[in-house]
């Protein structure tokens, strides 16, 4: 428990730096941030009445090493997005990069998407992960 408050902040204080600062780098610094966080929350909370896995558990520290191997591809896997939409974004038309009114951007929200999707997989995944391993023998 004392360590979800202290991600939840890092997380919105990661996306607030992205917001201010407009450079590739710390967008990809932020986005790393963010997105550990993000996984670390939804991965060991109790979101919405599911079971908490705790970080001190003998079964989840057996299954720790294969999560940071899992996170570390699924990251690698958001920065290349990233890098890729940062790449082709001078390319693309302009109703493309710039927002229309309060329509955010089809490449900054399809980018978004695409991240939210991938979170989501990694941490419904390594939510099976853990369950398995508390129920093996």
């Amino acid at each position: 428990m004392e360590l979800f408050l202290p991600l939840a902040v890092v997380m919105f204080v990661g996306l607030w730096t992205a917001l201010i600062i407009d450079s590739f780098v710390t967008t990809l610094m932020a986005t790393a941030i963010c997105y550990t966080a993000f996984i670390g929350l939804m991965t060991f909370s109790a979101y919405r009445g599911q079971q908490p896995f705790f970080f001190g558990c003998p079964y989840t520290e057996s299954v720790l090493p294969k999560l940071f191997l899992r996170h570390g591809a699924y990251l690698a896997a958001v920065l290349l997005l990233e890098l890729v939409a940062f790449l082709i974004r001078g390319y693309l038309p302009a109703a493309f990069v710039v927002a229309r009114g309060k329509t955010p951007p089809v490449l900054g929200a399809t980018l978004f998407s695409l991240t939210v999707v991938l979170a989501l997989v990694q941490a419904l995944t390594n939510r099976q992960l853990l369950a398995r391993a508390h129920h093996e023998p």
